[in-house]
């Protein structure tokens, strides 16, 4: 029973990665490097090594989005009070600093990009 877990738990990691070969990517507005589809994001110059370096990146990534969530339920009293004075946004950039920023560079960022920006102010313009 467990080898069968190990299998379905195995191949639950891998599928996203047994994309359609015939699927009609597209080039990215924002990067003519990277074409996607609705499944998946290709970036035509990535080799190994960029992927190599990605694994320990996506790790750390992962780690500082748990710890941030950690340390936003420790300060969110006193982001609490920060917003009750103008612009009133003290929560929601705390909240980008130490979540949304390690879990869109986490998650988000395509293989071999290491210059990820992924501030919501960036995006709003």
């Amino acid at each position: 029973m467990k080898k069968l877990l190990y299998l379905a738990l195995a191949l639950s990691f891998t599928a996203p990665c047994q994309a359609n070969p015939s699927a009609d990517f597209k080039p990215s507005p924002a990067n003519p490097n990277l074409q996607h589809n609705s499944a998946v994001v290709v970036d035509k110059e990535v080799d190994g090594a960029d992927a190599f370096i990605d694994i320990p990146l996506r790790i750390a990534g992962f780690i500082a989005t748990v710890v941030g969530t950690g340390v936003f339920v420790g300060v969110s009293p006193i982001a609490g009070l920060m917003a009750t004075y103008p612009p009133h946004d003290a929560t929601d950039k705390i909240i980008d600093f130490l979540i949304l920023q390690p879990a869109r560079f986490t998650f988000d960022r395509p293989v071999g990009d290491f210059n990820f920006d992924s501030r919501i102010d960036k995006k709003k313009q």
